[in-house]
């Protein structure tokens, strides 16, 4: 009976959370435009995760009798109901702000900035309670714990000693691909504006990428399979793949795949697999948890007064048979953080703030040089029964060619495109590169130095043919070797620079790396921040008894599009009336709009470069006009977006999108976008293009925004490149 009512409240849970997914998904398809009704399913969902919440409190709770009332703790008791509320409250909302976040675009860009961040707090609270939770049950499961499911002589769980027909290390490799598929889904939908771009790529890439793993597998333990026949050798069912040949075969099955798909289209190869593989460290942490469960590959035998800190579930799961206070080192979970940690360095360390250093492709490479290294590091950690190869080098061996070949990739992307940039007469450095290219030789080369000497030495003293019994001095020379390797790859480049710059100092202050400037309108070409906050103040006057906000806030206003603003601040009032009271103001207020510091010498200088230049605005066409007329510079103009010409408007890109198709180009990396608030800067995010930061005006200056330019005179643009 007790049984019954676990499963039914269980399936009761899961359905709350099926209805909260499918009630919001069907809400926002009916409701693109409607930006005023999204309180009522923001409620009923709620509702059905509270619901949710508290049939899985109630399901967790009926577990307990098998172990018995009388010997549950009361503080185990506390764990499983703090835990069990807050880890499904956050599950929940986790879901709710991800629909909202990003299929929500009738809401204001303020309202999604806060699922934004509802998304990091639920995530971030839900792993800190679910294992709250599990400690409350730590002390009464059998250990080690189920790994699986089979429906061989009925529905029943598994434990790793038992043949299973279905492994949760199957199913955490299928969830982990799974994100990866909506992550990169989402990720080229941003970039190129079509979804099922990787579709083909992700099954391709998945089923050759599995093959590939049973492969390397096979061949890195031969002695095992020699002569075994070939069922035996493909029988990865019964365990037996290794991620390293898992992610070779399927990185390179699927760029094959890309360029097939792809070739006869203007789509980037390097900047979709800039935008694919880096995600693939996602899905290899997730998996990693695979491993807890089938209790293997795991480190050495350690006390566990080291990893006390960790959750008693964890640790008692990894207890050593007969050792009393040993565990195996938790290798999956250090292997997973530092996985989630590697894949954030990648895309935002360098894919953000270190973005011009880079060139298309190279955070796949990254991938290579991160993982291989990690894998490098940690082999010889790993339990001597895992260590594949007869002399158990096999792993890393494979790690280091990662590292090695990663960074070669690097090497030849950089050199092939400077001297292609040389031949085309493109290529340019700022007023600093030489420079910065001279001490960054000097730092890598003694750095790289060290590094192989150090390497060379270890690996001399301490030869390769030494077993693998915990982490030898030979393997942490190769550790050396590859980390020196890979910083001369890098100094290489720093040489390249350092030469090229100093002979071509007559190119110095060309901006040729881009072929299309846009700009935003209202604080970036045109005086308007006071205009705007005016025409804001005659609406508080008619609608609000002047109660006006700070003047600082006023000027944020200008940014947002004008009817957002307006039901934000004036939710009972007719929105198209006040727009209209707002035009009919500022209407009189044009004649003072003028131009900033040098901007018509910045745009005379871009037309003497051969630059495209438009604008993306929400304002209406006839006020930008009336703007441009104003400051002058209408015939620097080539093409205007405006409130009109777009739907949907700002931060969508769309705007963006339509200007390159007008100009036809498809290189993103070939646009910036420049503008004054976090609107633009989101817009900029969301096309895929640069950034750069227009820090004058009254705004509260934002460091976040500088990314990655920032300028607080136009006579800067010629030193940005």
């Amino acid at each position: 009976m007790l049984n019954a009512l676990f499963y039914i409240f269980l399936i009761i849970s899961v359905a709350a959370l099926i209805f909260v997914c499918v009630y919001l998904g069907t809400f926002i398809r009916k409701n693109k435009e409607n930006v005023t009704s999204y309180k009522k399913p923001l409620i009923y969902s709620i509702i059905a995760g509270a619901i949710g919440t508290i049939t899985l409190l109630v399901a967790l709770l009926i577990a307990y009798p098998r172990a018995g009332f009388e010997s549950v703790k009361w503080y185990h008791y506390l764990a499983t109901i703090v835990g069990s509320i807050v880890t499904g409250a956050s599950f929940y909302a986790f879901w709710i702000c991800f629909i909202m976040r990003y299929y929500g675009k009738f809401l204001t860009e303020k309202v999604r900035t806060w699922y934004s961040r509802g998304l990091i707090i639920s995530l971030v609270s839900f792993i800190i309670f679910i294992f709250v939770l599990s400690e409350g049950y730590a002390d009464y499961l059998t250990y080690p714990l189920v790994n699986g499911f089979s429906f061989s002589g009925g529905l029943h769980w598994t434990t790793p000693k038992q043949n299973n027909s279905i492994a949760f290390y199957a199913i955490f490799i299928l969830v982990g691909a799974i994100i990866v598929y909506l992550m990169c889904d989402h990720k080229l939908y941003v970039q190129y504006g079509k979804h099922g771009m990787v579709d083909g790529t992700f099954i391709f890439g998945l089923v050759m990428g599995i093959i590939g793993a049973r492969f390397f597998y096979v061949i890195g333990n031969w002695d095992l399979y020699k002569g075994t026949g070939f069922r035996n050798m493909i029988a990865m069912w019964e365990g037996g793949l290794t991620v390293l040949g898992g992610v070779l075969t399927g990185v390179v099955c699927g760029v094959i795949w890309l360029l097939v798909r792809y070739r006869k289209d203007n789509y980037s190869i390097f900047v979709m697999v800039d935008l694919i593989v880096p995600t693939i460290l996602l899905a290899q942490a997730l998996g990693r948890w695979g491993n807890f469960f089938n209790v293997e590959v795991y480190g050495n035998a350690v006390s566990s007064s080291l990893y006390a800190f960790l959750p008693s579930i964890i640790t008692n799961n990894l207890a050593v048979s007969g050792q009393e206070g040993m565990i195996y080192a938790p290798l999956f979970l250090i292997e997973c953080v530092v996985n989630v940690g590697g894949y954030f360095i990648i895309t935002k360390l360098f894919g953000k703030t270190l973005k011009k250093y880079l060139e298309d492709g190279d955070q796949a490479a990254m991938y290579f040089v991160w993982y291989g290294l990690v894998r490098l590091i940690m082999e010889p950690f790993r339990y001597s029964n895992y260590n594949m190869g007869s002399d158990g080098y096999w792993s890393v061996i494979w790690s280091m060619a990662f590292v090695l070949v990663g960074m070669l990739f690097i090497l030849v992307n950089h050199v092939v495109r400077f001297l292609i940039k040389r031949k085309k007469g493109t290529l340019r450095y700022t007023k600093n590169t030489f420079h910065k290219s001279y001490i960054g030789t000097i730092v890598f080369s003694i750095l790289a130095l060290v590094f192989i000497t150090t390497g060379s030495v270890l690996l001399g003293v301490y030869p390769l043919s030494e077993s693998l019994s915990g982490f030898t001095v030979s393997t942490l020379g190769m550790v050396f070797l590859s980390v020196g390797l890979s910083l001369a790859m890098i100094d290489a480049i720093m040489i390249i620079a350092l030469v090229s710059s100093y002979t071509t100092k007559d190119t110095i202050t060309s901006v040729a790396k881009y072929d299309l400037f846009v700009f935003d309108l209202d604080g970036t070409l045109a005086t308007t921040d006071e205009l705007v906050r005016l025409s804001y103040m005659h609406l508080y006057d008619l609608h609000k008894n002047s109660l006006y906000p700070s003047d600082q806030t006023l000027y944020e206003f200008s940014g947002p599009q004008l009817r957002d603003v307006i039901k934000e601040e004036f939710p009972n009032e007719d929105t198209e009336k006040l727009a209209q009271e707002f035009y009919d103001y500022s209407a009189k207020l044009y004649d003072d709009v003028k131009p900033y510091p040098n901007e018509i010498k910045m745009l005379e200088y871009l037309r003497k470069k051969g630059i495209k230049v438009a604008i993306f605005t929400n304002k209406k066409h006839d006020l930008t006009i009336r703007c441009l007329n104003g400051c002058g510079i209408t015939d620097y103009i080539d093409m205007i977006v405006g409130y009109e010409d777009c739907e949907p408007r700002k931060p969508h890109p769309d705007g963006i999108y339509k200007i390159m198709e007008e100009y036809g180009i498809t290189d993103k990396n070939r646009v910036l976008y420049l503008g004054d608030s976090p609107v633009d800067a989101l817009v900029a995010k969301n096309a895929g293009v640069d950034f750069c930061h227009i820090n004058w005006g009254p705004r509260q200056y934002d460091e976040n925004l500088a990314l990655p330019y920032t300028i607080t005179n136009y006579n800067e643009i010629k030193d940005l490149f």
